[in-house]
């Protein structure tokens, strides 16, 4: 049964500012509000990339790990966060107890070699899921790729998003965002 949908809301004061940009990628259909389908929508996307099943270990903790988020985003239960509401909520103390896992989690589930890295074509698949243009996760990647392996590694992809989330500079948040 689909969730009750509201109005439309009017963007943040500065849809540039990091925690708009952020709350925009999770709006998934750009209704203005997240909704728990926007929210789990990612987590449809970053499997289908992968190309994992519904019973692979890695789905199901990103599932229960997406469940767990989305709780702590969603504290009146009423399946739908405002910018306002996500704003108010996230924090460097959050994406230490909440964020990093569940996107540690999707991070886990297109690093198909389970390495602790992704190649490009992987990074450019979850970038995508989660809601990034291609050309963006390109730039994001190369920001990343700090010794030029051609890989980019979960604690540094990790805490660029923190970096990002709580207005410190992060090249990879310039880039995607």
């Amino acid at each position: 049964m689909p969730l009750p949908r509201t109005a439309p809301r009017p963007a943040p004061a500065d849809p540039h500012a990091p925690k708009a940009r952020v709350y925009a990628m999770l709006d998934t259909d750009g209704d203005g509000t997240a909704s728990r389908h926007d929210y789990f929508v990612r987590i449809d996307r970053a499997q289908r990339a992968s190309g994992r099943t519904d019973d692979d270990p890695l789905v199901i903790t990103a599932r229960a790990l997406g469940e767990r988020a989305w709780a702590a985003m969603d504290a009146d239960g009423d399946g739908l966060m405002t910018y306002r509401e996500y704003a108010a909520w996230v924090d460097a103390e959050k994406f230490d107890t909440v964020c990093q896992y569940a996107l540690g989690a999707l991070f886990d589930l297109v690093d198909l070699d389970q390495d602790g890295a992704l190649d490009r074509a992987q990074f450019t698949a979850l970038r995508q899921a989660l809601g990034n243009a291609a050309d963006n996760a390109d730039a994001a990647f190369d920001a990343l790729d700090e010794d030029r392996d051609g890989r980019v590694h979960r604690h540094a992809y990790l805490a660029a998003i923190r970096a990002y989330v709580t207005g410190e500079p992060s090249p990879m948040g310039a880039a995607l965002y």
